[in-house]
């Protein structure tokens, strides 16, 4: 009986101390995943709130990309801006070839920028996160307005970017893999059953939906 006892209390005590390990890996997970998506926030809003691609989308300035795009750090970095104008038509700088299942998340999350920004204030950027054809993505949304605000908006920016990029070295960027390997949508809160939830990443996904970070191999399996 004592031997038992033992047994059960030091089983009990090292599941909690993997818990515990898990859940400081998740707290770990989701500040790298709010700052990165809070670096794509401030891109978008530079570059959706400015008056050169605000005459650029709507058709007055031919020259922007070639001018402005084609010479910024967005081109060898894995980024990409994706331009939608109200008729429609999508854009993508660089022109970068993206999985069917990637556009098909993207227009997603196009859909509910689209919703975001006519009912709550245009002017913010709502972050996302897209998975599909081997491909993983993270960015920010927002619409496109003048430098003032001044004019009514003229179409929608995404800015995003590969989950790794060229400009983080070997161990941020096996970090960022790992992270991806974890990401997993989901109905409600679930925090309760070991999911960190993640909320910088789900703004665009449908209302009840969220993106949490579960463990490949949980506590209880260990």
């Amino acid at each position: 009986l004592a031997s038992g006892g033992l047994a059960g209390w030091l089983w009990n005590s090292q599941w909690q101390e993997l818990r515990r390990q898990q859940l400081r890996q998740s707290e770990t997970y989701r500040g790298l995943l709010d700052l990165r998506v809070t670096s794509h926030r401030v891109i978008a809003l530079d570059w959706g709130h400015w008056d050169p691609l605000y005459r650029f989308a709507g058709g007055e300035d031919p020259d922007f990309v070639a001018r402005e795009v084609s010479h910024s750090s967005i081109i060898g970095d894995r980024q990409t801006l994706l331009i939608a104008t109200p008729n429609q038509t999508l854009r993508t700088f660089p022109n970068r070839p993206l999985s069917a299942e990637l556009q098909r998340c993207l227009q997603k999350r196009l859909a509910r920028l689209k919703i975001l920004t006519a009912t709550s204030p245009a002017d913010r950027a709502y972050g996302f996160y897209c998975r599909g054809g081997g491909q993983t993505i993270i960015g920010a949304g927002t619409a496109i307005l003048s430098t003032g605000d001044s004019g009514p908006a003229r179409g929608w920016l995404l800015h995003f970017s590969q989950i790794e990029r060229p400009s983080y070295n070997r161990a941020v960027n096996a970090a960022f893999r790992e992270i991806s390997g974890t990401v997993t949508e989901q109905t409600g809160n679930r925090e309760a059953d070991g999911i960190s939830t993640v909320s910088t990443i789900g703004e665009l996904l449908p209302p009840g939906q969220t993106f949490g970070l579960q463990p490949a191999i949980s506590a209880l399996e260990q």
